[in-house]
């Protein structure tokens, strides 16, 4: 990845939604197949065995999360996609903006009761403005770009 990138276009929003979606499906499904089957079974101990299945991949997906925004800018629905954060002038943002700014600041907002869920709905909404920038997107001062055509996909 190049230091400072203005040439790649602006990700659009349902790419973004739809990163966000794979990343929510693969931190979901383990939980959902094992508290299904302990449900259909009777059986509390698949039930528990979900719930620990569940935790144990939103931590496994928390950390690949971590090292890739650190490594690439990347979360693993954006890496999949070909999406990248960045800061608004091309340049590339550091895991403490990335975390604190774009994920901690706006989950600490939405636990605000009423307001919170009000923070939410606007950060997403606004995603589909002139600029394609979220709320969290202008607290960080990041953006969300296509990777350029000639590098290559997500590799694992």
């Amino acid at each position: 990845m190049s230091e400072r990138d203005t040439t790649s276009p602006l990700a659009a929003p349902e790419r973004r939604l739809l990163a966000r979606l794979i990343e929510t499906v693969i931190e979901l499904v383990p939980a959902v197949v094992g508290i299904f089957a302990g449900v259909a079974m009777g059986s509390r101990m698949l039930i528990r065995g979900g719930l620990i299945v569940s935790g144990v991949t939103l931590l496994a997906v928390a950390v690949l999360n971590l090292v890739w925004l650190h490594r690439y800018g990347q979360s693993v629905g954006k890496r999949i996609l070909g999406l990248r954060i960045v800061r608004a002038d091309g340049s590339r943002a550091g895991l403490g903006r990335l975390f604190v700014l774009r994920e901690l600041v706006p989950f600490a907002l939405f636990l605000v009761p009423l307001a919170g869920a009000l923070f939410y709905l606007v950060d997403r909404v606004t995603i589909f403005g002139e600029e394609r920038r979220c709320v969290h997107d202008r607290l960080a001062d990041t953006i969300v770009i296509d990777v350029k055509a000639g590098e290559a996909p997500a590799t694992f």
